[in-house]
């Protein structure tokens, strides 16, 4: 069965629709799900696709305790096939603390680079 992912994301400041970057696209999803017998429970899900220009990989977890504590992230990694370079995307959120976000763009070496619309 052939899927299309339809969304759009931000790569290297211009908006790419992914429908039409990855319909032909090879991808893998994750889905995990756990519960114990004190209340607590946990939810991973991951998203890997790969097409002719380039890849995208999700990740989103979430954690909620018996006594109420509750935290959650979430990254997206965006990696152009012809320059390697990459835009990735974090949050994270705690209970208590809020929300943090952080976002940047690295060569293909891994170094940080400004972001192109940015």
């Amino acid at each position: 069965m052939k899927r299309t992912i339809l969304a759009t994301v931000l790569v290297l400041g211009q908006a790419m629709p992914l429908q039409a970057a990855w319909a032909d696209a090879g991808y893998l999803r994750s889905r995990t799900v756990q519960r114990d017998g004190r209340g607590n429970t946990s939810r991973d899900v991951a998203l890997d696709a790969a097409g002719p220009r380039g890849t995208v990989a999700a990740q989103r977890s979430y954690r909620h305790a018996g006594d109420g504590a509750a935290s959650a992230t979430r990254t997206l990694r965006v990696t152009d096939a012809a320059t390697g370079n990459s835009f990735q995307r974090n949050a994270s959120y705690e209970k208590g603390q809020g929300i943090t976000r952080s976002a940047g763009c690295t060569d293909a070496a891994g170094a940080p680079i400004a972001c192109r619309g940015h």
